[in-house]
């Protein structure tokens, strides 16, 4: 992410088409990274929540063995 804003900024000095300042890149940087943490918090959320309402998975029992209670 670092070199794609980065370059980006050196794009325009280069061309001139808009003011190369280290400020925008930063901010950039920052928004990019606010923006992760939401998306990384909700799916968190959903996960956690999805894990709650999930079934057990049921258990197989093998055909040929059988269960006596010793009582």
């Amino acid at each position: 992410m670092f070199v794609l804003v980065f370059a980006i900024e050196i794009q325009q000095a280069i061309t001139q088409r808009g003011n190369m300042e280290f400020a925008d890149a930063i901010i950039g940087l920052w928004g990019f990274l606010a923006f992760f943490l939401i998306y990384a918090s909700i799916i968190g959320v959903f996960l956690v929540l999805r894990s709650f309402f999930k079934k057990p998975p049921k258990k197989k029992r093998s055909p040929g063995r059988t269960t006596r209670s010793s009582h």
